[in-house]
């Protein structure tokens, strides 16, 4: 009997040590949505994804988005004084894995090309552990 329970015990400690990965919520996973949102944020102003597409050497995007910072701040735009924030979120599932899928209302504020202000964008993003379970890995969906 004594067998049996320390068997059990054994298992239970076993698959209660399984990771998972952390929630819609947690401090890491907003933190890392938030960082992923800036730099796309920068490259659609700056339009880096189309100088990339259209054959620009890194280096030329570079100068380009040193430029056109310089400029937005010589018109009294800041581009990297817009903040982000996640708010209303939502777990929309947890996988059998730990992994989530959330959803959020990102809100930016400050001064944005074409607007001013504030703005609301409903995302999604999902919070994955890997494999090995040393690291967990944040991927923004619509924005």
């Amino acid at each position: 009997m004594k067998k049996i329970i320390l068997i059990c015990l054994f298992c239970f400690l076993i698959l209660g040590c399984k990771q998972k990965a952390p929630d819609c919520t947690a401090s890491e996973t907003q933190e890392l949505v938030i960082n992923i949102v800036k730099e796309q944020a920068m490259e659609v102003f700056i339009g880096e994804r189309r100088l990339r597409e259209m054959g620009m050497s890194p280096e030329k995007i570079e100068e380009h988005k040193t430029s056109t910072i310089n400029l937005y701040k010589e018109r009294g735009l800041d581009i990297n004084q817009i903040t982000f924030n996640l708010e209303a979120i939502r777990t929309i599932k947890v996988e059998d894995n730990g992994n989530c899928l959330c959803k959020a209302n990102l809100i930016m504020k400050g001064y944005m090309p074409n607007n001013s202000g504030e703005k609301s964008i409903p995302i999604r993003y999902t919070s994955e552990l890997t494999d090995n379970e040393d690291e967990f890995l944040v991927t923004v969906y619509d924005f």
